[in-house]
């Protein structure tokens, strides 16, 4: 498989439409979509492809299906699943709502292709640092600081974690 990079192309115009019809409440998978586009691009992955060879799916759309699977708990059947018939999710990945989506072998095929090359981390590591950059840099508020009081958790999330208004990555990703 050889690898010509694209970045992530604008969220279609069609998807956009219909997400926000859809949903009255924005989706984890919907803030991802808007948050993460611009963090991970195919000449991340350059050095895992051969320069020859056919085509291979986008590396940066496949992890970023990878975080999905991650959140959402699900299999490689399930994910693709999800890449062809969610919404949310093809929002998230900036693909047309009529994609047709791909195997679920691509998935476990990227992830060995990730391990053969000593990439497990890449996807992680710079979602999370956009993250923490984008939502975690400034200190906790005083709800937080409230809740851990001077004797460590009081098992409560903090205010505002959990209800849609949550920054992405935050609280319960289980809303559907």
């Amino acid at each position: 498989m050889c690898l010509k990079p694209r970045a992530l192309p604008p969220i279609p115009e069609d998807t956009q439409r219909v997400s926000l019809l859809v949903f009255r409440r924005r989706t984890l998978a919907l803030r991802l979509g808007d948050e993460l586009a611009d963090v991970l691009g195919d000449e991340d992955f350059a050095d895992l492809y051969s320069p020859t060879g056919q085509p291979a799916l986008s590396p940066a759309l496949l992890a970023l299906v990878l975080v999905l699977q991650f959140l959402e708990e699900c299999s490689d059947r399930v994910a693709a699943e999800m890449v062809r018939s969610r919404i949310d999710w093809k929002y998230c990945l900036h693909l047309p709502l009529a994609d047709p989506g791909f195997d679920s072998s691509v998935l476990c095929e990227f992830r060995q292709r990730l391990v053969r090359g000593g990439a497990e981390r890449r996807a992680f590591d710079a979602i999370l640092e956009c993250l923490k950059e984008r939502f975690f840099a400034q200190s906790p508020g005083p709800a937080y600081r409230q809740h851990r009081g001077a004797g460590g958790s009081s098992g409560a999330e903090p205010a505002g974690v959990g209800d849609g208004d949550a920054p992405a990555g935050a609280g319960s990703h289980r809303q559907r």
